[in-house]
């Protein structure tokens, strides 16, 4: 049973895939270092906010919060602005799980493989956005916290030597 378990593991940790999209706007100047993080219908929003937690890199300062678009009254922008009262963010991140990756094999059963997920980030207090990415996270449903915040140091919005790493897939 151990041997199966660290074959699936390895497997897992083997077949893990991620690939980012992302643009910015040229103009944009955007200094920040507190993030409000905005997980929109996060099935999983606990686990996904300590993800976030767990990847902030050193320097920077977060806080996560989560929305259920289907019950919530207000707008997104009131609710940011509400959210921000409390936690002073310099920019807010908007995650959002946009759609399955699904894939079928030769019998004709499909099976949800990964996520696809839009992320923007929004200077506060205004909202204007100047960062935008398109992710498709593949043998795993957890949400890329690491690989969004290594794309951020990647395009020079998030300026640090330390990226808060940990053994297994990179997402």
């Amino acid at each position: 049973m151990i041997k199966s378990t660290a074959f699936f593991l390895v497997f897992a940790f083997l077949t893990s895939c991620v690939s980012v999209r992302s643009s910015s706007k040229t103009h944009q100047e955007a200094s920040f270092r507190k993030i409000l993080v905005l997980l929109l219908d996060s099935s999983h929003d606990v686990r996904d906010s300590q993800r976030f937690l767990k990847f902030c890199p050193e320097g920077y300062s977060l806080c996560t919060v989560s929305r259920s678009q289907e019950l919530a009254f207000d707008s997104v922008d009131s609710f940011i602005t509400k959210e921000n009262k409390v936690c002073q963010a310099d920019v807010v991140m908007i995650v959002k799980r946009t759609g399955d990756i699904i894939q079928q094999n030769s019998y004709g059963a499909t099976r949800v493989t990964g996520n696809e997920y839009s992320v923007e980030l929004q200077t506060l207090p205004d909202q204007q956005a100047f960062w935008k990415a398109s992710i498709r996270s593949e043998g795993t449903n957890l949400v890329p916290a690491r690989t969004i915040f290594k794309r951020l140091i990647q395009d020079g919005w998030i300026h640090t030597n330390q990226l808060h790493l940990e053994a297994g897939p990179k997402h």
